[in-house]
């Protein structure tokens, strides 16, 4: 049950932050121009996702994301 709540989660965070962001959108321009994230996975080299999420912090909301829910999952 959690797993598949965290995948929808991640799915919607990621597709927003990859895709859509409106206030990304300079980043979007500089690595990749996609409409859809199975586009991104396709078209795009793995390298130019990594980066573009390391100079957007992606990586560092993604980790706050997964800590928390993997707290709430198994409290102290």
């Amino acid at each position: 049950m959690y797993g598949l709540l965290l995948w929808i989660l991640l799915f919607g965070v990621a597709s927003h932050i990859l895709v859509e962001c409106a206030s990304l959108q300079n980043n979007h321009e500089k690595y990749f121009m996609v409409s859809f994230l199975n586009e991104l996975f396709e078209s795009i080299n793995y390298r130019t996702i990594i980066n573009f999420i390391q100079e957007t912090h992606f990586y560092n909301q993604l980790y706050c994301l997964l800590f928390r829910f993997y707290i709430s999952c198994y409290p102290a």
